[in-house]
C-alpha cells in the first residue's frame, strides 16, 4: 500500500486551513503524509498549532512569481526524498466529500500513472461525464487541481522535471504537459484510471478562491460544508 502525499498551500487562512486539516486527518486511509505549503506573505504561525503536520516547506521570498508555480517546491520534495509513492493537491479552501476519498483513488490507480476523479468546482461537476473514461483529451475548465492522483515519479521525464507554470491554470497545464509528454495517446492509454465519482470540492462559500487570502467563520463554514456533504468531516 503507497503512502500517499497531500499537498496543501495555505497563507492567512487559520480558519480553512483548521477545517481542511480537520477533513485530511478524518480519511480512513492509513499512509498519508501531510505537506503543507506557506509563503511570508501572511502570518502563518498557525501552521505550527499542528504539530502532527508531516512536512512545512517555507516558499523562498521572489522565488516564483505566481502561487500556483509554488507547488514545484513539493515536486522538488518528491523528487529528492521520497520513491514509488502518490500524490494529489489540496489547498486549504477544499475538502474531500467523503472518509474514504483517498482510499478509493489510492485503490484503484493500481499500477497505473495517475487516475482522475469527479470535483464540485466552480464551474459545475468535473470532469463532465463524456470526458470521463474516453480516449477524448481534457479541456482547460475540465481538470481541477483537486481532481487527479498521480505517482510521484511521473512528473520526471526524458527531458527532466515537469513543472507548474506561474500562471492562473497551472494544474491543467502541469496534468496535461505530464499525461501528453510520457503518453502520445495518454487520454486513450491503459495508464490513466477513471473514478466518476464526486471525491472532492470546493469551498461552497467561495467557490473561486483566485489565491486571495480571505478567511472565514469557521463554525459557519462547516455547517455549510455538512449542510452540503453530510459525511464530509
Amino acid at each position: 500500500m503507497k503512502t500517499v502525499n497531500i499537498v496543501t498551500r495555505t497563507s492567512g487562512r487559520p480558519n480553512f486551513f483548521k477545517l481542511c486539516r480537520e477533513n485530511i486527518v478524518a480519511q480512513d486511509y492509513p499512509h498519508i503524509r501531510h505537506i503543507v505549503l506557506v509563503d511570508n506573505n501572511n502570518d502563518n504561525s498557525y501552521v505550527n498549532d499542528y504539530p502532527d503536520i508531516d512536512k512545512v516547506i517555507h516558499i523562498p521570498d521572489g522565488k516564483y512569481p505566481h502561487f500556483d508555480s509554488y507547488l514545484n517546491e513539493a515536486l522538488e520534495f518528491f523528487k529528492n526524498e521520497v520513491n514509488d509513492e502518490l500524490f494529489c493537491m489540496m489547498d486549504d479552501d477544499d475538502f474531500y466529500t467523503c472518509s474514504d476519498a483517498i482510499s478509493l483513488a489510492a485503490n484503484q490507480i493500481e499500477n497505473k500513472d495517475v487516475i482522475f476523479y469527479k470535483v464540485q468546482a466552480a464551474g459545475g461537476c468535473v470532469p463532465f461525464d463524456h470526458f470521463m473514461g474516453g480516449s477524448k483529451p481534457l479541456e482547460y475548465g475540465q481538470v481541477s487541481m483537486l481532481g487527479f492522483m498521480m505517482r510521484t515519479e511521473f512528473p520526471n521525464t526524458e527531458n527532466g522535471q515537469l513543472l507548474f507554470d506561474p500562471q492562473y491554470g497551472g494544474d491543467f497545464y502541469f496534468i496535461d504537459k505530464v499525461v501528453r509528454t510520457k503518453l502520445p495517446d495518454a487520454y486513450a492509454s491503459n495508464t490513466i484510471a477513471w473514478l466518476p465519482r464526486v471525491l472532492a470540492s470546493t469551498n461552497p462559500v467561495a467557490r473561486q478562491g483566485q489565491g486571495s487570502c480571505n478567511d472565514v467563520d469557521y463554525n459557519l463554514a462547516k455547517q455549510a460544508y455538512l449542510k452540503v456533504f453530510n459525511n464530509a468531516f
